[in-house]
């Protein structure tokens, strides 16, 4: 099932280099499982928070969209995601760190909500998928 494509400069990969031919539907079953997966670590993170200020919900919402497989969109999501974290950090209306990191989880969350409507879109979960259509 493996097959020699010699690599190149991209994959950094040499003679030798092998890589194995999945079936579309099982890497797109396992990209969506693998996204899932890390939304459900994000959504604990979120129910064990032991204060506002833990960076974990930032950190997790980036890896999150880092999955996203789109060049662009992923750029794009990052840069507003990181955009709107700078911004609320210079924010002079919130007047303490508690009002700034509790901004910074809501902003994480809808970020993560992003993605959900990405993998709606790429999989067409919401709108195409017809149940027990053969």
């Amino acid at each position: 099932m493996a097959e020699d494509f010699g690599g190149n400069e991209l994959t950094g990969g040499g003679e030798g280099t092998k890589l194995m031919r999945l079936p579309k539907k099982s890497i797109q079953s396992e990209y969506l499982v693998s996204v899932l997966l890390a939304i459900r670590d994000f959504d604990t993170i979120i129910k064990n928070l032991p204060s506002a200020d833990d960076p974990r919900p930032r950190l997790m919402a980036r890896q999150i969209v880092n999955r996203i497989l789109d060049d662009e969109i992923r750029y794009k999501l990052i840069d507003a995601f990181d955009n709107k974290i700078k911004e609320i950090s210079n924010d002079k209306q919130y007047t303490n760190v508690g009002m700034k990191s509790i901004r910074i989880v809501e902003v994480s969350q809808d970020t993560v909500g992003e993605v959900n409507s990405y993998l709606d879109e790429f999989f067409a979960l919401h709108k195409g998928q017809a149940i027990g259509d053969v």
